[in-house]
């Protein structure tokens, strides 16, 4: 699965391909820097050696791993997000992200890049299922993945050794259908998304292109859903 050329963009930040030029020196700081990895599980310290070995390895894993740079509208580097250890026979993959610049924690960021993220998983990989691994005292973590339609699976207890204790491990995890649902329930009414054309904004089924007579020289475009039967005209979904 080739990447090179992808770039995906959303309200504030753009997601590309990692560059080692304009991206591995930010890599090792953020990642150690202990505020900023407070809520990953990676141990440090994190080497040179080590990143630049992960960016050399990142263009040989592209049929499990796709790695995104975050970047602003204005091209500043802030932080990586990307799908893992992807299952093409059952259709699932694991998120992982961090937002290194701390000038934009809490400004809407990490969602924006979340949300492009499942777009991408869900709409041009055909994903069924994405999970998220948050460790339980990440609050704002796990307060942003549920606003990106993420609901709780489990709890995987004293998971990990944190800040000198074992701590757990919350499973999160959403899927297509739901997403879809959840997206247009939460920002079509806002104009913030533009819905598929070929997925039901009632219950994410396929619709199906219909042209109805207007007049004897005249035709609408119309979709009808195979599922529900939910019927609209080509407008309607293009808003």
């Amino acid at each position: 699965m080739e990447n090179n050329a992808v770039s995906l963009r959303g309200k504030k930040v753009a997601l590309c391909v990692p560059d080692r030029i304009k991206h591995l020196e930010n890599a090792i700081k953020w990642m150690n820097d202990p505020e900023v990895t407070q809520f990953v599980t990676t141990y440090l310290p994190v080497t040179r050696d080590f990143e630049e070995a992960w960016f050399d390895n990142l263009g040989k894993e592209r049929e499990k791993n796709v790695v995104f740079a975050i970047e602003t509208k204005d091209g500043k580097h802030i932080g990586f997000t990307g799908l893992h250890n992807i299952n093409w026979h059952d259709r699932t993959a694991v998120v992982g992200a961090i937002i290194g610049d701390k000038e934009y924690w809490g400004k809407g960021h990490g969602t924006d890049s979340m949300m492009i993220l499942l777009s991408y998983a869900f709409l041009t990989l055909d994903l069924r299922k994405v999970r998220a691994s948050i460790l339980a005292f990440n609050q704002r973590s796990l307060k942003h993945a549920i606003k990106c339609g993420y609901r709780k699976e489990g709890v995987s207890e004293k998971q990990y050794y944190k800040n000198g204790k074992y701590v757990d491990e919350i499973l999160m995890a959403v899927f297509k259908n739901k997403w879809i649902l959840f997206q247009n329930r939460e920002f079509r009414e806002k104009g913030e998304l533009t819905f598929p054309q070929d997925i039901c904004p009632k219950c994410a089924g396929k619709m199906k292109k219909l042209a109805r007579p207007v007049s004897r020289s005249e035709y609408r475009n119309c979709w009808r859903c195979e599922d529900c039967g939910f019927e609209t005209e080509l407008t309607e979904m293009q808003k």
